[in-house]
């Protein structure tokens, strides 16, 4: 068609779904993406969100798979870039992202002021929202607070809008029941079988 705009869109979306199924060369695409996204963005306003969303998957997907090779320069560039553009949907998204990186590497600490800051927000992303209802949740789980099927209740209902990330929290749910006391709900939980 021509047209340099949906081209570079349908390369971005192209590559993060062969990203999200394992392919190690989509990676390097989006990398190639990211730097067309980057140059255009200096003559072109559109491509200022484009090069924001393709740094927001190059930081979030690896980390579905747990893989974190340069995950923590592209949140941090990512978030910069985001506030310095005022792009409010793309720094409520790299907040979520955050929140799930300070799970990932244990700093515990961190999480519930970062998931309180996204879910205190006047209009987080919903899926920031809840990257940090699960992230809370994980931790809460994790320390023995009671409230952590509270958050994952929430987390359930708001993964509702989208089933595709409902899967993420099926792990979470088996582990609060397990830490929990509640081992009966394990394997279902765990597998996806209804209770």
């Amino acid at each position: 068609l021509a047209d340099r705009e949906l081209s570079l869109e349908a390369g971005v979306t192209a590559a993060v779904s062969r990203l999200q199924l394992g392919d190690d060369t989509a990676r390097t695409r989006l990398q190639e993406l990211r730097d067309v996204a980057r140059q255009r963005s200096l003559t072109d306003v559109w491509a200022v969100d484009t090069f924001a969303r393709v740094t927001f998957y190059l930081a979030f997907v690896p980390m579905l798979h747990r893989c974190y090779a340069d995950v923590d320069e592209y949140i941090d560039d990512g978030c910069k870039y985001a506030q310095d553009h005022d792009l409010g949907y793309w720094q409520s998204m790299l907040a979520g992202v955050q929140v799930l990186r300070s799970v990932d590497t244990g700093r515990w600490h961190n999480v519930t002021a970062q998931a309180q800051r996204i879910l205190e927000s006047s209009d987080p992303a919903w899926r920031s929202r809840l990257l940090a209802l699960i992230c809370l949740a994980r931790v809460k789980a994790r320390t023995g607070q009671s409230d952590a099927i509270a958050y994952l209740e929430q987390a359930t209902e708001l993964a509702d809008h989208d089933p595709a990330v409902a899967g993420m929290l099926m792990p979470v749910r088996a582990e609060a029941d397990f830490l929990g006391g509640a081992n009966p709900r394990c394997l279902p939980e765990a597998t996806g079988d209804p209770w």
